[in-house]
């Protein structure tokens, strides 16, 4: 399996991500935007497949995950996932915000 590994910096944000990838196709992925503030950095949502299935942590709701059920294939939901993240990270960044203040 080949990996790819890159990251796309924010102002106090981050997402991290990793592919592993077998005859063109993504068969393991992870995908985890975090806020970076006050030298701490907090979880804010993360799509994996760490355990063997698909699964969506939504941080500032609870510590829980959420399994993922696929009616699309690891490749559609990957890019749909990363695309969200890139274009709504500011979105998930103030729900974590919210959050640690108590909200």
């Amino acid at each position: 399996m080949r990996k790819k590994l890159w990251h796309l910096v924010f102002n106090h944000a981050r997402i991290d991500v990793m592919m592993g990838i077998e005859k063109g196709k993504v068969v393991k992925m992870s995908i985890n935007l975090a806020l970076l503030e006050d030298d701490k950095r907090h979880d804010v949502i993360r799509w994996d497949t760490a355990h063997g299935y698909l699964h969506k942590h939504e941080f500032w709701k609870t510590e829980k995950s959420e399994k993922v059920e696929m009616n699309k294939s690891l490749d559609e939901i990957f890019k749909e996932a990363y695309e969200d993240l890139k274009n709504n990270w500011e979105k998930y960044v103030e729900r974590m915000r919210e959050k640690l203040r108590g909200g």
